[in-house]
């Protein structure tokens, strides 16, 4: 039995997803966003962002972290916020001892709906589907649980593997 933390990082918006797992037993234990005010300096937001997802990771003490791979953006300010707010999750991910992967989205697309361009909603169509769990408010939830279930499913096949007799 293992508790993942999913992260979809951005700077308004930090989509997470909590989950525990035992085999391929699922169960949803926490979820939302971290949106700091749009009011606050860039700075401001980066230690929002990290005091609330220390919090979380004080409250569900999960073993692992799930989280996004960068990508290549279009709009440079962007992907350089984008690193910032990765590096918080990171950092916080170290400090608390916990296991770390990084899955490229269309990685986990593929891994949950069979096509690594699948869009958004279908995506929140199978997390939902997977958990029992009914609509999400953002797209950054269900990308970041999607993150934890891909990080679960890839957990059981190599536990499968190394409880193999080769």
């Amino acid at each position: 039995m293992g508790i993942v933390i999913g992260v979809d990082p951005g700077s308004s918006q930090t989509g997470f997803g909590v989950i525990e797992y035992s085999g391929d037993q699922l169960r949803c234990v926490d979820l939302g966003v971290i949106a700091p005010q749009t009011k606050l300096s860039f700075p401001e937001k980066l230690q929002f962002i990290g005091q609330a997802l220390e919090q979380l990771l004080l409250r569900h003490r999960p073993s692992f972290l799930a989280l996004e791979k960068s990508f290549f953006a279009k709009n440079a300010d962007s992907a350089m916020k984008l690193g910032q707010v990765r590096g918080v999750v990171l950092y916080l991910a170290s400090v608390h001892g916990l296991k770390i992967s990084e899955y490229a989205t269309t990685e986990v697309k593929k891994s949950l709906t069979g096509s690594g361009h699948a869009e958004k909603d279908q995506v929140e169509f199978v997390v939902r589907a997977l958990l029992g769990i009914g609509p999400v408010e953002y797209f950054d939830i269900s990308d970041a649980l999607a993150l934890a279930i891909h990080h679960c499913r890839i957990a059981e096949i190599k536990e499968r593997f190394l409880d193999a007799e080769i």
